[in-house]
């Protein structure tokens, strides 16, 4: 196991027990953050890219850092919202099952960040590194984020390099 398989790991860890902890309510907020953060930041990455300072770099890494950008303003606001559904759901005490559909919800997150990671890997030359080429976990990751590459900006999706 490399540094790649404990990254993979730890963040399904992670994700699966703020899952459990927060809560069903507050994860499917999260859930369609992340849905709509991607829709949007696929939208509009392209356009918002192109209006960053060129010194910033290329249009590609550019259009990239728009990507990201546009990805977590929009979690971040969403997370703001489930938060206060959240504090609703208390009143209601939907109690175990709640936390339980919460760490169920908690592991798409996990899969869907680990999908985004591979993508922002891939087009850095980081899969030609020892620790991603030896790890268990990188053959499936690659996998995976080349079956789903449609879903990224042309731009972006020509970049990965497998």
């Amino acid at each position: 196991m490399t540094i790649f398989d404990f990254v993979v790991i730890g963040v399904m860890l992670f994700s699966i027990a703020l899952g459990l902890w927060r809560g069903l309510a507050h994860e499917a907020m999260s859930l369609v953050g992340l849905v709509i953060g991607y829709q949007l930041a696929r939208m509009y990455s392209h356009a918002l890219g192109v209006l960053l300072p060129a010194a910033s770099g290329p249009e590609y890494v550019r259009v990239m850092v728009a990507f990201v950008a546009i990805f977590v303003v929009v979690v971040f606001a969403f997370d703001a919202v489930a938060w206060m559904v959240s504090k609703l759901m208390v009143k209601v005490g939907v109690g175990w099952l709640n936390r339980i559909l919460g760490g169920a919800f908690g592991s798409l997150r996990g899969a869907l960040l680990l999908l985004i990671l591979t993508w922002l890997g891939g087009m850095t030359s980081l899969p030609q590194q020892e620790f991603w080429r030896q790890a268990s976990f990188s053959r499936p990751l690659v996998s995976i984020a080349l079956e789903q590459k449609d879903w990224l900006p042309d731009s972006l999706a020509q970049r990965l390099h497998y």
